[in-house]
C-alpha cells in the first residue's frame, strides 16, 4: 500500500469514528454547593470535567442536588440555559430540592412562547418534547434516564437526535442493569461516547440461537468497564469509590419467608395466576386476608409484626374519621376503594343471659369502616341499611371489609361485610355523605 493509499485509508476510518465535542472544565470542592457531601463533590466534578457523563447511582445517593449542581454550574459557565427532562411525577419534587438547596428551578411548557430564555434551569417532562427546541439550551439532564433502555424506541430516538449537538450532557438513574446491553449501549450514544452499533461491535458477541443475546467478549470484560468508568460513575453506596459510608451503611435485610397455600380458584387454569403487576398483587393481599389473618391469630410472630405495619400504614391514610374512633383495628385502607378492619370479640362485649356479642359492636365496626374509606375531610353516616346474618360469641376474630361501590357527587356508596372463620356474620350498605362542599361555602 502506497503513501498515498494509507492517507485515503487513515481518511476513511477517521470519518467513521463518533464525532465527540469536548466540552469539560474544572472545579473546586469551594466551588461546590457546601451541602454536597465529599462523594457527591467527587461525582459532580467527574461528570463537569467529562462534559457527557452519567451517574449511575443507588435510590437515596442524592443525585437530585448533584445534578441540580451540575445545572447550575454548567449555566454559570456557558451562560445558557440548562434544562432537565424528567418524569412528570418527579418535578415537582425536583423544583421543591431546589428551593431547599438554593436552586431556582422552573417549569416550562410549549417552548413557542419561550423564544427568548434567561440563563437558569429549566425542567419539563418527557412527554413535553415535542414542545422543546433542543437548540435553546446548553446542557440537559435526563432524570431516571433508564427511559433510553429500549433501542427501538421513539423516545430514546427522539432524545439522541434532538440534543446531539448539546455540549453539555448528564444522565442520571438508579436503575442501570449492568447485565443490559441495550440500556449501556443507549447511554453511550446518547452522551456521544460510542453509537451502539460501535460498541457490540468492539466488546460483544452474538449467541444468536434461541437466545439471541449479546454477551460480552471473554477477553474484552475489564477492557469494556474501564471504558465505561470513563464516561460513568457507578455506586451502591459510597464506599464503592473510597469514600466513608457514614449515614449510608444500612442494617442487614431480614428477609422471612411466608407460604400462605391458598385453594384452588375458579379461574378456568390448571393453577391459581402468578401475581406479576402491582395491581394483581395488590389483589391477591386483599383475597388472602382471611388466611393471613387467621395464621397471625395463632401466633406466628412475623405476621403479627407485619400486620402491624400494615395498620400504622392504613392508618395514617385516614382522614374522615381519626383512628381513635375506629371500633377495631383498622389493617389497610385505600381512600375511595376498600378497607379492611378487625375486631376481637371478648367476654365484656357479649349478653351475659345467651353469650351472643351485643350488635352494636358489629354496627360500629362496619360504620366506622365506612367512614374510613371515604376519601374527605368531614364524613357522616346518612343511611345505613343491616343485615345480622350469624350469632357471634366470645372469642370471635372478626374481619370487616368495606368496598366503596358506587359515587354520586357528595354521596358514597358503600357496602360492608363481616366475616368470622371465613363465615359472613354480617353486612351493611351505607351511604356516607362528604360536607366538604358545605364547609368551603362557610369559610
Amino acid at each position: 500500500m502506497t503513501t498515498e493509499q494509507k492517507k485515503e485509508y487513515q481518511e476513511f476510518l477517521d470519518q467513521k469514528k463518533q464525532q465527540r465535542v469536548e466540552s469539560g472544565f474544572v472545579v473546586t470542592d469551594e466551588q461546590l454547593n457546601p451541602a454536597l457531601f465529599p462523594f457527591q463533590k467527587y461525582c459532580v466534578k467527574r461528570a463537569l470535567a467529562v462534559g457527557k457523563f452519567a451517574l449511575f447511582e443507588d435510590c437515596g445517593l442524592g443525585k437530585t442536588i448533584q445534578q441540580l449542581e451540575w445545572a447550575q454550574k454548567v449555566c454559570e459557565k456557558i451562560d445558557k440555559p440548562v434544562l432537565i427532562l424528567a418524569p412528570l411525577a418527579v418535578i415537582s419534587q425536583t423544583i421543591k430540592e431546589g428551593e431547599k438547596f438554593g436552586y431556582v428551578v422552573k417549569e416550562i411548557g410549549d417552548m413557542d412562547y419561550q423564544q427568548d430564555m434567561e440563563t437558569g434551569i429549566y425542567i419539563t417532562n418527557y412527554d413535553n418534547m415535542e414542545h422543546i427546541e433542543a437548540y435553546h439550551f446548553g446542557g440537559v439532564v435526563l432524570d431516571e434516564s433508564s427511559i433510553l433502555k429500549n433501542f427501538q424506541g421513539k423516545t430514546r430516538t427522539a432524545l439522541i437526535d434532538e440534543f446531539r449537538n448539546t455540549p453539555y450532557k448528564l444522565a442520571c438513574t438508579a436503575t442501570p442493569s449492568p447485565n443490559d446491553t441495550t440500556e449501556i449501549c443507549n447511554h453511550s450514544e446518547f452522551l456521544d461516547v460510542m453509537s451502539r452499533t460501535e460498541m457490540l461491535a468492539m466488546y460483544f458477541v452474538h449467541d444468536g440461537g434461541s437466545t439471541s443475546d449479546w454477551r460480552l467478549k471473554g477477553h474484552a470484560k475489564q477492557m469494556f468497564w474501564d471504558f465505561v468508568s470513563t464516561w460513568a460513575v457507578m455506586l451502591n453506596k459510597p464506599s464503592d469509590i473510597g469514600y466513608d459510608d457514614e449515614g449510608y451503611d444500612l442494617p442487614p435485610l431480614n428477609v422471612v419467608q411466608e407460604i400462605v397455600e391458598t385453594p384452588k380458584r375458579d379461574n378456568g387454569m390448571l393453577f391459581n395466576t402468578t401475581a406479576v403487576s402491582a395491581t394483581e398483587y395488590h389483589k391477591e393481599l386483599r383475597e388472602t386476608y382471611q388466611i393471613r389473618l387467621d395464621r397471625v391469630a395463632l401466633g406466628i410472630p412475623e405476621l403479627r409484626e407485619r400486620t402491624r405495619d400494615m395498620a400504622e400504614g392504613a392508618q395514617s391514610k385516614l382522614r374522615a374519621i381519626d383512628k381513635k374512633d375506629i371500633v377495631g383495628e383498622l389493617i389497610d385502607l385505600e381512600l375511595n376503594k376498600i378497607g379492611i378492619s378487625t375486631l376481637k370479640i371478648t367476654p365484656d362485649m357479649v349478653m351475659e343471659k345467651n353469650g351472643v356479642a351485643r350488635g352494636h359492636y358489629m354496627f360500629a365496626m362496619a360504620d366506622t369502616l365506612a367512614l374510613a374509606v371515604v376519601d374527605a375531610h368531614t364524613a357522616l353516616t346518612g343511611v345505613a341499611n343491616v343485615k345480622y346474618k350469624l350469632p357471634v360469641y366470645s372469642g370471635a376474630n372478626l374481619v370487616a371489609k368495606a368496598e366503596v361501590t358506587n359515587r354520586r357527587d357528595d354521596k358514597y356508596f358503600i357496602c360492608v361485610r363481616i366475616k368470622n372463620n371465613n363465615e359472613e356474620v354480617f353486612r351493611a350498605k351505607f351511604i356516607v355523605v362528604s360536607l366538604d362542599d358545605e364547609r368551603k361555602q362557610e369559610e
